[in-house]
């Protein structure tokens, strides 16, 4: 069937005739070759010093027809019957082919010199010195090909101009002014809510959204007949899953602390008040000391069917947040929890060496019972307000302020967490299981029955893995700087594990303390040579010594050939090699038994935990002299990253 002739405009001005090829396109295939995608051909081209825009002559017209198919393209005038020899405009797949032929023409030069989208072409250079020379490659293959270019189109060697619709320089990317025309003389106006939820469409779309409302919304928006204006919203908000709910009666409470914030207090008709509420930094001046660090604590409790819970937030001077989170495994009233969270942020703190400190609480009743206006009647409160109290006389000052519920939102959060699951929880918040109440007199009694016991007894001062020498100002290193001495050990034999592996071989950084380990089969001076070149030599540089004991893999000719060949010292810690002695560090010896202590328990699946208990060597907080926090059976949590000395 023939096709129309169409004039179409161009964005020159001119006019190019095509055909309509609605039928013809309907019946040929696809051709699924993918052209190349605008937005990486943009960002490659940007950032080049000069750049060449060409654009081909009737590019499509260009390429031959195949002359069986030919007839195909037949179309009528008012003088006959014509069909087309070369590739028209208005066929499905001519772009397609025209990408296919500009891709094996240019093989080799696109995306080093130029960029090519169908007929536009670009040829770019990081320097102008290299432009002439990548510009004379690409018309050399533009006349090998006889291909032609229009010149109105084209410009050669300029900084900055038009490529897919958009402004490219050396500077990045910009809108083109004429695309964006119409846009700048909108009226500029402020569509907050619209713009936001169009920005957040996905997040909108993959959860249901419940509005409170006290107006017939959904029966306006179901409404068969609405005014055109309204039927733009319905449609903008067809798409999200929209449930319209009655709003429901507000709660006492929240009435409560409505009336109470905005109330304002009698004590304000005094010119003192008056100072004191518009002047509250004078009261921190008259209160706090500025050369001390202020810490804030922010405490909330929580008590329901699920358990009960208390939050906490403590805020370093630095403004470093420390989350903490207490389930209780006893009943407790509401404002029982809120003073197991004020308890629990006090002892928090004064661990953490704080002097100062200002609290922040959304309970009324505590927050008043602490500062003598209310007075607590309940035996219960009035032992935890003895509690509460005698905590805050170890610190040099406090300000304890209510707040409302929203702005304590964050401690909030968390005693809800702790109050809704169970024990196992997991995760970057830890959680603390609190056995008894605070007010029970039971808290120190299990440290100092210990401590006395320890003291008391010879064995645990006799053999007790403790250093008693005591410390001294200066000591000196016997590694000069991080991963340049490195101390080697075996453990082992173990419960044979997967891949026949019952060994161990540990490193640990002299400087660092740094850990690395391995499960071996065997213990051969080859399996040890493996171990230090990929494990610390490619990890770490060529270290300047090595200690190890007097064991045949270390002690071999193999492995003192590897060490010589590196330049790197071996060392003996043995009777034999007095140079090396004292050398091996108490810290190598925890590692170690650290080690043996959590793979023992693992039995024949210890080859899968030993990256746990090497993360937890690295990430336990430890000191030159004292045990990881693991030795002792302790949760390895990263509650604190960092030692915080409230001093500085």
């Amino acid at each position: 069937m023939a096709g129309k002739s169409v004039m179409v405009r161009k964005s020159t001005g001119g006019w190019r005739m095509c055909q309509d090829y609605t039928d013809l396109n309907k019946s040929c295939p696809k051709d699924s070759f993918p052209l190349p995608r605008i937005d990486q051909l943009v960002d490659a081209t940007a950032g080049h010093e000069l750049l060449s825009f060409m654009d081909a002559y009737s590019g499509y017209n260009q390429i031959l027809m195949h002359p069986p198919d030919s007839e195909h393209t037949a179309f009528i005038t008012d003088k006959g019957l014509y069909c087309y020899n070369v590739m028209p405009f208005g066929l499905k797949n001519a772009g397609a082919t025209y990408q296919r032929l500009v891709n094996k023409i240019f093989i080799g030069y696109i995306g080093n010199i130029m960029e090519v989208y169908v007929d536009d072409m670009l040829v770019k250079s990081r320097t102008a010195e290299e432009h002439l020379q990548n510009l004379s490659i690409m018309l050399g293959i533009l006349k090998d090909y006889r291909m032609r270019l229009n010149p109105k189109k084209c410009a050669f060697g300029v900084s900055s101009g038009k490529f897919l619709g958009f402004m490219i320089s050396q500077r990045g990317i910009e809108a083109n002014p004429k695309k964006i025309r119409h846009c700048r003389q909108f009226e500029q106006l402020a569509l907050a809510l619209v713009v936001s939820a169009r920005r957040l469409r996905p997040y909108f779309q993959a959860h249901g959204i419940k509005v409170l409302t006290n107006q017939p919304l959904r029966q306006v928006l179901q409404k068969s007949e609405i005014s055109d204006r309204l039927i733009k919203w319905v449609i903008e908000l067809r798409e999200f899953d929209i449930q319209f709910v009655p709003r429901p009666a507000e709660k006492g409470q929240a009435v409560a602390d409505f009336i109470s914030e905005l109330t304002p207090s009698t004590a304000q008709s005094t010119p003192e008040a008056v100072t004191k509420t518009v002047l509250p930094d004078e009261l921190d001046a008259e209160r706090f000391d500025t050369s001390t660090p202020i810490w804030g604590l922010h405490v909330d409790g929580s008590a329901n069917q699920q358990g009960c819970g208390a939050g906490l937030v403590l805020t370093t001077p630095d403004g470093l947040k420390i989350e903490y989170a207490l389930r209780f495994n006893f009943r407790t009233s509401n404002n029982e929890a809120e003073y197991e969270a004020l308890l629990a942020g006090l002892r928090l703190a004064k661990s953490m060496n704080a002097q100062q400190i200002r609290i922040h609480s959304d309970s009324q009743l505590i927050v008043n019972q602490v500062t003598a206006d209310f007075a607590a009647k309940d035996a219960s409160m009035h032992a935890y307000l003895s509690t509460a109290l005698q905590l805050l006389q170890s610190f040099r000052a406090y300000e304890i302020k209510q707040i409302h519920r929203g702005e304590n939102s964050h401690a909030d959060a968390l005693a809800r967490l702790a109050s809704a699951i169970n024990d196992k929880v997991g995760g970057k918040v830890p959680v603390e299981i609190l056995a008894q109440p605070s007010t029970v007199v039971l808290r120190n009694v299990y440290r100092t029955d210990a401590n006395s016991l320890v003291k008391k007894c010879d064995k645990c001062q006799r053999f007790g893995n403790v250093l008693h020498i005591p410390a001294e100002p200066l000591t000196p290193i016997v590694s000069p700087w991080p991963f340049a001495q490195w101390g080697l050990d075996l453990i082992g034999p173990m419960p044979q594990g997967k891949g026949q592996v019952k060994y161990v071989v540990v490193a640990v950084d002299y400087f660092t303390k740094w850990v690395e380990a391995e499960p071996l089969a065997t213990i051969t001076a080859a399996k040890m040579e493996d171990f230090v070149w990929t494990h610390i030599c490619c990890r770490f540089d060529v270290p300047y010594a090595i200690i190890t004991d007097n064991g045949r893999q270390f002690d071999s000719e193999l492995f003192r050939q590897f060490c010589t060949r590196l330049k790197i010292n071996l060392f003996f810690a043995s009777p034999a090699h007095p140079q090396s002695n004292g050398q091996v560090e108490a810290i190598n010896k925890i590692v170690k038994k650290l080690l043996k202590r959590q793979l023992d328990k693992a039995k024949g699946a210890w080859p899968e935990k030993l990256p746990e208990a090497l993360w937890a060597i690295r990430t336990s907080y430890r000191t030159q002299i004292q045990k990881h926090t693991t030795v002792q059976n302790i949760l390895c949590a990263l509650c604190i990253d960092d030692k915080v000395d409230p001093g500085n």
